[in-house]
């Protein structure tokens, strides 16, 4: 959290009046009711040069804080995905959604978020845009060299969030197969790019750890969203019984992703009504 003035300069003191030195009217002074003969004047030289490190470690420390805090406030404005609206996908989801009554959110926006981003400017998207132009032929390249087609299975539910009574999030599971290890390739890949290009850094990485062991960047839980909390909505879903009883509901095999997708996250949508598309690449 970053420290206002007062909590500052408080903290500064609190340091510097062990230190004989006071802050005062905007400036630093002296105090002079320590004995003369205490110390001498190299001693009191080297208790100086101390007190003034003390004081710019302080200063650095605040003006990084209110960095971080400036840059935690910085809203992603953009995110990488791979649209799974297909005809099959969509129809389970209102399916399952008329049987819970629950607000899911619109199945033709049924997509899998590979990476959140912080696009503020055009100079910015355009790197992404040059970005993925260069790296798509090797996204493509990882497909043919598993002798496998772009394809997903989904299968179960899963949640985010403290408990079922307590979800944040109500998603499906993507099954951990062929189709599942391409795409962790394919975001290793693109991380591994956008991070060396400066589009993005490793800090702001969402809900993907960097492997040690693998030296892979690695989607936490790769999931297609069915419903989520809003900042103007409830904190929290209870998604234990929906959980218990529709757990096996959706079992979609072969599921197709075709398109690799940059999107706003304003909401806008397009005539079909995904999200509307700023940039996109074809992996077929």
């Amino acid at each position: 959290m970053a420290l206002d003035s007062n909590q500052y300069k408080k903290q500064v003191n609190d340091i510097n009046s062990k230190n004989m030195i006071s802050y005062s009217g905007g400036g630093w002074k002296v105090m002079e009711d320590e004995p003369v003969c205490a110390r001498n004047e190299e001693e009191r030289k080297k208790e100086r040069e101390r007190i003034l490190q003390q004081e710019q470690k302080l200063i650095q420390e605040h003006m990084k804080s209110q960095k971080n805090e400036q840059e935690r406030k910085q809203r992603f404005t953009h995110f990488l995905n791979l649209p799974l609206n297909t005809p099959i996908l969509i129809h389970q989801i209102q399916e399952l959604q008329k049987q819970t009554k629950l607000p899911f959110l619109d199945p033709r926006k049924a997509h899998l978020t590979l990476l959140l981003l912080k696009l503020n400017n055009e100079t910015l998207l355009e790197k992404t845009r040059q970005t993925l132009a260069k790296i798509v032929p090797k996204l493509k390249k990882i497909i043919q060299n598993k002798n496998q087609e772009n394809k997903l299975n989904l299968k179960g539910l899963g949640y985010f969030g403290q408990s079922a009574k307590e979800a944040r999030v109500l998603f499906i599971k993507i099954n951990e197969d062929k189709g599942y290890e391409i795409l962790k390739e394919i975001v290793d890949l693109i991380c591994k790019s956008f991070i060396e290009e400066e589009i993005i850094e490793e800090k702001d990485l969402q809900y993907i750890k960097f492997n040690r062991a693998t030296r892979m960047y690695e989607i936490e839980q790769m999931h297609v969203t069915l419903m989520k909390t809003e900042e103007n909505g409830p904190q929290s879903y209870n998604v234990e019984q929906i959980m218990t009883q529709y757990n096996d509901f959706f079992d979609v095999k072969n599921l197709k992703f075709d398109n690799l997708e940059v999107s706003n996250l304003d909401g806008k949508v397009q005539q079909d009504g995904f999200y509307k598309s700023l940039i996109s690449y074809s992996l077929v």
